[in-house]
């Protein structure tokens, strides 16, 4: 791209970029003299820059009111930093021999154009009338106070960076050719675009100006941005130039492959999340009070958590996670919630592998969050022990993908935790950081609290609905009890009477058919008194095997490592129900498949006993274990109640034992019992009579 043209474009977008400042910082409040002379500037540099990019030649709009305006424009920037100087009299005199010398230097060049006096006289003056406003800032910077200094900081950069490059054009031309180098002028555009973001937020930060601009933290992200894009841009061009211009036959090819090289460069850094989330940190940390927009992150939170279940593949605890990790740029993690005596996983993201379990209660680092109901730094806690006193991390917890440990407190208790995984680039763990963590932790635990007590209360209406039904199953075998009451007690009468005998069959039929009807509509029976006893595991499934053995296909009891004797402490009637209905979900899952098989196996350690029961089947997706498969009244039989699995799973965990499944489409399923072992006591035989001990 000629340099001319990349000139045009430079200032079109200082001029689009300074006119766009001013038509915003007219619509606010200008009631100080600052704030006049600060649009005045903006509106200065954009008439200056719209002239600019007009084009060099004969051009009249070029020809007659670029020079003017450019010395309107250093004069403008003068007179500003002047007035935010003026405070007492004792400086007065300066300030208006200084504002005549400046007036004076940006009538030289003006002068001199229509004079046809030479180029040097121009470029000495626009170079001195440069100098003399950095001269100014530098004075305004020096005697202001140190707490003010917070407030002119990014207008002093500002201004350094559009007057600074007009004293290295200005003073290149001097001790060179006595003419504007064509690189320079391109580029002045592109560096006078750069400092309008740095205006913004100085104007934000001073009071004095009275602009009210609040700025949003997305819009200076993106301005960043591009800014980044457009400098690294004209950088491509320039080297481009120069290659074509002292490369000979081979200027126009290296020209073209550094073009396209550094363009596809660009556009992979543009796109990487870890470049971006290093710019919301750089701007976050340099160009504000506070690291967040509290506003911007409270909301987009809440519409995260407020996603329709239906509308979202993900669950809610995924979506808190995601959620929270946002906030220090984490990819990923675990949410563990408090359910009864245990913290249960509720989710995971950007986390493959094996499903961690649940945490128990008595956890030291469970009392430790509760009493500290500190974050903890993992890594710190690694290398400096000493900062968490008596804190312990084992477990899941303690894994090498894990950063942060989150506490989710709400009413003073520990509901649940979060464990966020390293973050894209490095974040600085301030006060700020935790505060907002912890904030935006309990109210994804509120989130999660409402939808579990949801939940429950849409299980209790079920289970109302369930109990009414009952009532009519009952009115209904109450009938049927007395019709064959009454059957019976006339049998001895009239057994004889073959009419009779007939009508007895014709009741039976009928009796016999809503009994199986009833039989039919309540897959699993009611819940009988519990009567613990020590069962042996082994003798347990071999009788369920043989009570399955006439179906299709028929379980196999596969012997496994350390099979021995097992024992557990439960309700035999109940536990059989568990392994039974297990059995039949699994035959049932391989009905009409040739060769599928069903194997049910056990071992056991010191400490408990797993039992698997594993079929070739149908197999269930992943989102329908997580979301539907122990969820009472769901049911993918067209004659299922629902609630064999869930109660299944509750009676397992009421005896102090888990249930686990795995499954995959089409590869089949397996379930997993763990239960306590009990240790009986070996008796001691007694002494032989007459014999004493010791």
């Amino acid at each position: 791209m000629p340099e001319t043209t990349l000139g045009q474009l430079g200032f079109g977008i200082a001029a689009a970029s300074f006119a766009a400042f001013a038509a915003l910082a007219l619509t606010r409040r200008a009631n100080r003299l600052a704030t006049r002379l600060f649009i005045g500037v903006l509106a200065a540099q954009a008439l200056w820059a719209l002239a600019m990019a007009d084009g060099p030649g004969n051009r009249p709009l070029a020809a007659l009111a670029a020079p003017a305006l450019e010395s309107l424009r250093a004069l403008a920037w003068t007179v500003f930093l002047l007035a935010l100087g003026w405070r007492d009299a004792e400086r007065s005199p300066w300030h208006g021999t200084l504002l005549v010398v400046a007036a004076g230097l940006a009538a030289i060049p003006i002068v001199t154009h229509w004079s046809g006096w030479p180029d040097t006289a121009i470029h000495g003056a626009r170079f001195l009338a440069a100098a003399l406003t950095l001269l100014v800032l530098g004075q305004l910077y020096r005697r202001s106070e140190p707490t003010q200094r917070w407030a002119i900081k990014y207008l002093a950069i500002a201004v350094a960076c559009v007057l600074g490059f007009d004293l290295l054009m200005y003073g290149d031309a001097l001790l060179g050719e006595q003419r504007i180098d064509p690189v320079w002028r391109a580029s002045q555009g592109f560096a006078n675009a750069l400092a309008v973001p740095l205006l913004a937020v100085a104007a934000s930060r001073n009071p004095a100006w009275q602009l009210d601009i609040a700025l949003s933290r997305r819009m200076v992200f993106h301005s960043a941005t591009l800014l980044v894009v457009a400098a690294c841009m004209l950088a491509i061009a320039i080297g481009a130039w120069y290659l074509r211009s002292i490369g000979g036959s081979w200027g126009e090819v290296a020209q073209t492959v550094l073009l396209f090289a550094a363009t596809l460069g660009l556009l992979v850094t543009v796109m990487s999340e870890s470049v971006r989330a290093s710019i919301r940190v750089f701007v976050s940390k340099h160009f504000f009070d506070y690291r967040y927009d509290y506003r911007e992150e409270w909301l987009r939170l809440t519409r995260l958590l407020s996603e329709s279940t239906h509308a979202s593949s993900r669950s809610l605890a995924e979506r808190g996670i995601e959620g929270i990790g946002s906030l220090v740029e984490s990819r990923g993690g675990a949410l563990w919630i408090r359910d009864g005596r245990r913290y249960e996983l509720a989710g995971q993201v950007g986390r493959g592998g094996m499903d961690p379990g649940p945490l128990p209660v008595g956890m030291p680092l469970l009392d430790w969050l509760a009493t500290r109901k500190w974050i903890v730094d993992i890594n710190e806690w690694r290398s400096t022990p000493g900062r968490y006193p008596g804190l312990s991390i084992e477990g899941p917890l303690d894994d090498s993908r894990g950063w942060l440990i989150v506490p989710m407190i709400i009413h003073d208790e520990l509901a649940g935790l979060v464990v966020l995984d390293r973050p894209r680039v490095r974040i600085e763990l301030d006060w700020e950081v935790r505060d907002v963590l912890k904030v935006a932790a309990a109210q994804v635990a509120s989130f999660l609290g409402v939808q579990r007590a949801t939940e429950r209360l849409a299980q209790s209406e079920q289970f109302a609905s369930f109990n009414r039904m009952s009532t009519f199953i009952v009115h209904d075998l109450k009938n049927l009890v007395a019709q064959l009451s009454l059957m019976s007690a006339n049998a001895r009468r009239h057994r004889h009477d073959p009419a009779f005998v007939d009508d007895m069959l014709g009741t039976v039929d009928t009796v016999a058919g809503r009994m199986q009807a009833i039989l039919a509509g309540l897959r699993t029976p009611l819940r009988e008194a519990s009567s613990p006893e020590i069962i042996a595991i082994g003798d347990l499934l071999d009788s369920s095997v043989r009570a399955h053995s006439a179906y299709q296909p028929a379980p196999e009891l596969a012997a496994g490592p350390g099979t021995g004797s097992a024992l557990v402490h439960a309700d035999r009637a109940r536990l059989e129900r568990v392994i039974g209905h297990l059995v039949q979900n699994a035959i049932e899952a391989c009905a009409g498949i040739d060769g599928a098989r069903v194997t049910i196996s056990y071992r056991h350690d010191e400490t408990s006993v797993r039992i698997t029961v594993v079929d070739t089947g149908r197999g269930m997706s992943d989102e329908f274990v997580r979301e539907r498969l122990f969820r009472p009244f769901v049911s993918t039989k067209s004659q299922g109640m629902g609630i064999g699995l869930f109660e299944c799973r509750e009676y397992v965990r009421e005896i102090g034992g888990s249930l686990a499944v795995e499954s995959s489409p089409g590869r089949g399923t397996r379930f997993t019992v763990v239960l306590p072992l009990v240790e009986v006591p070996v008796p001691v035989p007694a002494p032989y009579p007459g014999v004493i001990n010791g």
